[in-house]
């Protein structure tokens, strides 16, 4: 958590499930992102690949698949292909495309040029009664790698999702974001009501569009380091989103608006971290009581999420 203070108290800051949610649209409520990490021969993961991805043994080779991993070279090929006519054909690109999606962006680690196909277990079954909480599971691998980095001085990389964090950034401290040509958030003043546009993709995506760094440090790290530890509260957007805005975003990245506010095991795998919106109140707009005095969220509640055990 990063800590804006001056005289008077104003809170921590860090990115949460809200974040998660609007920003890259992923699932809060859900069943727990855990299972068995497979140690498998590589020889024997390849009937399992062709099965649910469609990549043929050809397009593997000798060395696609290493270790119970696959190369994201081999996937982002695989993409580029024409996709067949049939559910499954469409089924095994879209596990393609997920799993390209996990290793690159959402769960990155140390091998940045592949991905573990223990994975691929998770995302057999894609009916909408295979829901698992994503958005907690990418939140636990980044608070425990943003841990790990910031405990070991000779920490030379950061895993996890590293885009959430830059757009998180880019949200909150504008002096730090580039800025954008064509911003969705804009809406003309002479606009009608119910002529305003709404927004197709989760809020993050606006970030990918025409931006400029005019105005804004680009890749140097001295001047990024000098604005943060000159930054004040005045700078930093605790609410950068509004109802208005949760108006106009797809339903995937307001459904489970309820449990931005849980506060308890978020768990990858065997990674378990705790959310903790109690020290960041100031981001749900609520005013910023002592840590830790009280559950933000009910113990009894309908969502599954809570019933982790």
């Amino acid at each position: 958590m990063a800590g804006l203070e001056t005289k008077e108290l104003q809170g921590e800051a860090t990115v949460t499930l809200q974040d998660v949610q609007v920003l890259f649209g992923l699932p809060i409520d859900g069943d727990v992102f855990s299972g068995v990490w497979y140690e498998t021969n590589d020889s024997d993961w390849i009937p399992f690949v062709v099965t649910y991805l469609g990549i043929t043994p050809q397009a593997i080779g000798d060395r696609g698949i290493r270790r119970g991993r696959i190369l994201i070279s081999v996937l982002m090929t695989e993409l580029n292909e024409e996709v067949g006519d049939t559910i499954e054909s469409h089924q095994q690109r879209a596990r393609v495309y997920i799993l390209a999606m996990m290793g690159g962006i959402l769960f990155s680690d140390a091998n940045a040029y592949d991905v573990s196909l223990s994975f691929l277990h998770t995302i057999v079954d894609l009916s909408p009664a295979n829901r698992i909480s994503w958005g907690s599971a990418v939140l636990a691998h980044l608070y425990r790698n943003l841990c790990k980095a910031a405990t070991n001085y000779e920490a030379k990389a950061i895993n996890g999702s590293l885009l959430l964090v830059q757009q998180w950034v880019y949200e909150r401290i504008p002096s730090l974001a580039p800025m954008l040509k064509n911003d969705v958030r804009k809406i003309p003043e002479d606009l009608p009501p119910n002529q305003i546009p709404l927004i197709p993709a989760p809020y993050g995506s606006r970030w990918h569009g025409k931006r400029t760094n005019k105005n804004t440090p680009a890749h140097v790290l001295s001047t990024v380091r000098s604005l943060l530890s000159a930054l004040t509260p005045r700078q930093f957007i605790w609410q950068p989103y509004d109802d208005e805005l949760f108006a106009r975003l797809p339903e995937q990245c307001v459904a489970d608006r309820p449990l931005w506010s849980y506060r308890g095991a978020i768990i990858f795998w065997a990674t378990i971290e705790t959310h903790l919106p109690d020290r960041v109140c100031r981001q749900f707009g609520w005013g910023q009581p002592i840590p830790g005095v009280k559950h933000l969220l009910p113990a009894q509640t309908q969502y599954s999420y809570i019933n982790l055990f």
